[in-house]
């Protein structure tokens, strides 16, 4: 029979952030009291706690966005080059002017690749966005048409289309992935898990430390109370029938959503990732 260490406390189970932000408050207090041994043992929970919020944010990243982790990233850089791309033919066609065939090509090779501007292409969705980039491309390097002499004419076109192509490519393969380093249900669960285990082995160090000397109570008792205020809160929400939400590791502040820890399916889900564009 596995008994855990977070079994033989009475506290409640808490979410990844509440856990963050008393142990960091705890290994602060601790190292100003020259407590080590609950130092070392608040650092190494903080440690884990710090890859389990990694890993609920890319777990709920995963359940809402249907596209990689890569994908938005990669989104503002082809963004961006298609944009440079227009700008670029813009440059040729200003500085050679109508009657050069520089500016001639240019503005040939900007009538056929973006015939109603690069935000046309930008603000497309992301999977219709990469196949109109793939079209544009095409375009550009289709064999013994005159867009493609004219693009290999352009100076420095052919070098910037080649770029534009790369980051095209790995975006297509991103909105593949959305599953890519994703944890499971299940691998989050005990991840969670095991962060309140050592977060309640944490407090057993600190009760093992102070044993037996009441001159320290003081010091025991600073330790202790970021434990039970953030164990207060959660019992207030529930006394209130409110669902205890998460707070912000770094300042204690309570996010917007959350869920009641522990729910059904064993995971306590992390707050809402801020928006994004949609696409």
């Amino acid at each position: 029979m596995s008994i855990r260490s977070a079994d033989l406390m009475a506290m409640y189970q808490l979410p990844t952030g509440r856990r963050l932000h008393a142990l960091r408050e705890i290994a602060r207090r601790a190292l100003a009291l020259a407590a080590a041994p609950v130092l070392a043992h608040a650092t190494r929970a903080i440690t884990h706690d710090d890859r389990v919020q990694i890993m609920e944010a890319t777990f709920e990243a995963a359940n809402t966005n249907q596209h990689g982790a890569e994908a938005v990233a990669l989104d503002k850089q082809v963004d961006r080059a298609v944009t440079g791309v227009e700008l670029h033919l813009d440059a040729q066609e200003r500085v050679f002017g109508e009657e050069h065939p520089l500016g001639q090509d240019a503005a040939l090779v900007r009538r056929e690749l973006l015939p109603d501007g690069a935000g046309a292409i930008t603000f497309l969705p992301f999977a219709a966005q990469h196949e109109r980039v793939g079209a544009m491309l095409t375009i550009a390097e289709q064999p013994g048409t005159e867009i493609a002499a004219a693009v290999q004419r352009v100076p420095m076109l052919p070098v910037i289309l080649a770029q534009v192509r790369a980051l095209n490519d790995a975006y297509g393969a991103s909105l593949q992935d959305y599953d890519r380093g994703r944890p499971t249900r299940e691998q989050l669960a005990q991840a969670q898990a095991e962060g309140q285990d050592m977060f309640a082995e944490v407090v057993a160090a600190i009760v093992v430390e102070y044993a037996g000397q009441p001159e320290r109570r003081a010091e025991r008792d600073s330790l202790l109370e970021p434990v039970l205020r953030q164990n207060e809160a959660i019992r207030i929400a529930r006394r209130r029938r409110r669902a205890p939400v998460d707070v912000d590791p770094g300042t204690g502040n309570e996010l917007p959503g959350g869920e009641e820890p522990g729910s059904d399916d064993g995971v306590i889900p992390a707050p809402a990732p801020a928006a994004t564009r949609a696409h």
